[in-house]
């Protein structure tokens, strides 16, 4: 079951936000390995197509306000991984998986896409790349913390990743609850209120969030476990993000050919929504350098 959300979501909001928000994508899904995998699309499938893939246990919904900005003349599609969203849970993930999902909404939207995936999402990418890059037109990175070293197995943060999510009496309850992580990342009221009410489904006893608590044991990537993409591929980081300059320069080395880096200042990990117009600026001229689109009419969202 779907929460619909209240007005009162956009108080406050900017008219840029307001605009590309109240943009209607059109939404379906596709079967993948017995799990329904939902996904929303902006603009006509077959247009040089865009996929975006969303982090960790967020979902579709947190690229709502940049799509809007990146489809003139384009088609561009956020999905929900499996474990995510409005997408079935599986009894286990992989990024393999997950990059098969992708390929399928591609199968939808048309073909060599531009994959753009943050944070889970950008290792998604990059696994896509890996496996399918003849079939992509390129890919971006957005600050997703590659690792040099697996992390020490943590049993206690495995068995905390195993319960069951926290059961809220009310939909106030639980979206004044919602952060993203890390906790300190700065979200202004409307943004939290957004995100929030369209990340939680009902359930016995009232509101839980969307995301399955086990994806996290199949989302992290160490450096060495990256397949070198045969497509163009740009890493971007935050100033203050978890991509640090090193990892991404490690990261390239490993990848092995030209790879663009980008820093987007003044932003933590959740550029999208810390810095959401230099992200969309910064995402539509990779874009635009491997898929030119056809001139468009000038817009202002």
């Amino acid at each position: 079951m779907t929460v619909v959300a209240h007005s009162h979501d956009l108080d406050a909001a900017p008219d840029w936000f307001t605009r590309a928000t109240a943009v209607e994508p059109e939404t379906g899904s596709v079967d993948v390995g017995g799990a329904r995998i939902s996904y929303r699309v902006w603009g006509q499938p077959g247009a040089n197509p865009v996929i975006l893939i969303h982090g960790g246990a967020a979902n579709a919904r947190w690229w709502d306000h940049v799509a809007p900005l990146l489809s003139g003349g384009r088609c561009v599609a956020a999905l929900d991984l499996s474990g995510h969203g409005d997408s079935d849970h599986r009894s286990s993930y992989s990024r393999r998986r997950w990059a098969e999902e992708v390929m399928a909404v591609a199968g939808v939207v048309g073909p060599r896409p531009v994959v753009i995936g943050h944070s889970l999402g950008g290792f998604v990418a990059l696994e896509t790349a890996g496996r399918y890059g003849s079939e992509l037109a390129g890919t971006v990175v957005v600050d997703s913390p590659a690792r040099t070293v697996r992390p020490v197995f943590d049993a206690d943060r495995e068995r905390r990743m195993r319960r069951k999510l926290r059961v809220y009496e009310s939909e106030g309850a639980i979206v004044a609850r919602f952060r993203p992580d890390p906790e300190d990342t700065p979200l202004p009221t409307y943004l939290r209120n957004y995100l929030g009410s369209r990340s939680i489904r009902a359930t016995a006893g009232g509101f839980t969030w969307q995301f399955d608590p086990t994806i996290s044991m199949a989302g992290g990537m160490i450096i060495d476990e990256v397949i070198p993409p045969s497509c163009p591929l740009a890493l971007i980081r935050g100033e203050r993000g978890m991509l640090s300059r090193e990892m991404s320069r490690a990261l390239a080395d490993e990848i092995g050919h030209d790879t663009i880096e980008l820093e987007i200042p003044d932003s933590g990990h959740h550029i999208m929504l810390e810095q959401p117009l230099a992200l969309a600026a910064a995402l539509e001229t990779l874009v635009q350098t491997w898929t030119p689109r056809p001139v468009q009419p000038s817009r202002s969202l």
